[in-house]
């Protein structure tokens, strides 16, 4: 970095030093003496309030730079050399102020995000627990209707079920009746015909037996004569099988 003319030097926040008279000319220079700043008063920081944000960090203070040395033009005869750049002297330390302690802030940007305070929540209505407790019960009966319903329907489907089944059961009976009813006509119908059958069998046993009693009876005389005929004896014969022959036809015939 060029130092600029003494002409366009620009002005700092210090007061210029006036050049000091040339000292005597020996082996070496000697510095020229070094006059101190006066120490720059530290405010108190502010209290941080609760709608404010924490401000930025201020960048830290670098000591000025050192001035750069002054070019005087070559004089005709020997001079006595330019005194040599007089640094500048740093700032001393602060003193810190009862009750509070000076940090020194961070170097560089910020690289965190601001800290904002939180919002408030807002304030929370007030539950109307009246309104609460009979939505709680109209859901308790909407439910316990609904559950009601689902076992009305089922027992609706199983009585349904049972009804047709009975149905199908009452109309079984009643088929099975009629059978019955026609199969006990045809049993007395043919009981009436056992019975027919029977009284032929026995009229026709009757008429058998007594057939048969009728050939048995026999005369056991001789029949020789006329006067044979005409015998008590055997007029009481024919009278017997007169009367045997007429059960026969009584029996045969009936």
């Amino acid at each position: 970095m060029t130092p600029e003319p003494h002409g366009d030097h620009p002005q700092d926040s210090t007061p210029e030093q006036a050049p000091l008279p040339a000292a005597p000319e020996t082996g070496d220079t000697a510095p020229a003496p070094v006059e101190p700043q006066a120490p720059q008063p530290i405010e108190p920081p502010a209290a941080p309030s609760a709608h404010d944000e924490p401000p930025a960090p201020a960048p830290a203070q670098q000591p000025a730079a050192p001035e750069a040395p002054l070019q005087y033009p070559a004089p005709q005869a020997p001079a006595a050399p330019a005194p040599a750049l007089i640094p500048q002297a740093s700032a001393p330390s602060p003193v810190p102020v009862p009750g509070y302690t000076v940090t020194p802030p961070p170097v560089g940007p910020p690289t965190g995000p601001l800290q904002t305070m939180p919002l408030m929540p807002p304030p929370r209505r007030p539950r109307n627990k009246p309104a609460i407790a009979l939505g709680v019960v109209a859901i308790v009966l909407a439910v316990a209707a609904a559950a009601l319903g689902i076992l009305l329907s089922e027992k609706s489907k199983d009585y349904d079920d049972q009804a047709d089944a009975l149905a199908a059961v009452e109309t079984e009976r009643d088929d099975l009746d009629a059978k019955r009813a026609e199969l006990e006509d045809e049993l007395v119908e043919v009981q009436l015909e056992r019975d027919n059958l029977q009284e032929e069998s026995d009229a026709r046993q009757a008429c058998s037996e007594a057939f048969d009693v009728w050939l048995d009876h026999e005369y056991e005389g001789n029949l020789d004569s006329v006067e044979d005929l005409l015998s008590d004896e055997y007029q009481d014969w024919a009278s017997e099988d007169e009367d045997l022959y007429m059960e026969v036809q009584r029996q045969c015939l009936a």
